[in-house]
């Protein structure tokens, strides 16, 4: 009994569990140009050249063309504008936030007892690498409907009985 039990339980999880769909695996596989102002204006080519803080991500060795420590911090500012019309009534929405695309430090420190050894450099990085913020709520109001009114596609007929006499 218990085990019939334990068998319909995990049979109907199967019938309600929700699974990675065509439209989410397209959502997530799709990378964003995101990252420090450089980054952004060489289209990401910092990934093959190193010593960006946000190529860290692609090829952490470019932290090794570091010479001097650095802090930076990006905010970026996202504007968004959304116009709607439907049944006749007109949305507007729109959008503006300030967000952090990328931050962090790299140190780079000279080791004064070692002569094989010219720097050592560590990061600690914050990359956004895709943006998700875009979620726009439209909503309309309709009407209320009754079953009983008839239908627009349908010509409206008088009420006949169904019985004959």
């Amino acid at each position: 009994m218990r085990k019939q039990l334990i068998t319909s339980l995990l049979c109907g999880i199967g019938l309600v569990a929700m699974a990675q769909g065509e439209y989410d695996a397209l959502k997530y596989s799709q990378g964003e140009l995101l990252g420090t102002a450089r980054y952004m204006g060489m289209a990401g080519a910092f990934g093959a050249l190193g010593a960006d803080m946000s190529a860290i991500h692609q090829n952490p060795a470019g932290i090794g063309l570091y010479r001097s420590s650095e802090l930076s911090l990006t905010p970026v500012l996202s504007l968004g504008n959304v116009n709607a019309n439907y049944n006749g009534t007109t949305v507007n929405n729109s959008k503006m936030t300030l967000q952090l695309n990328s931050g962090g430090y790299i140190g780079s420190f000279r080791p004064s007892n070692s002569t094989n050894v010219s720097n050592i450099n560590f990061a600690v990085t914050y990359n956004k690498v895709k943006d998700f913020y875009r979620i726009v709520g439209i909503k309309d109001y309709n009407k209320p409907v009754s079953l009983l009114d008839p239908s627009p596609r349908l010509p409206a007929r008088p009420h006949r009985p169904i019985c004959r006499d």
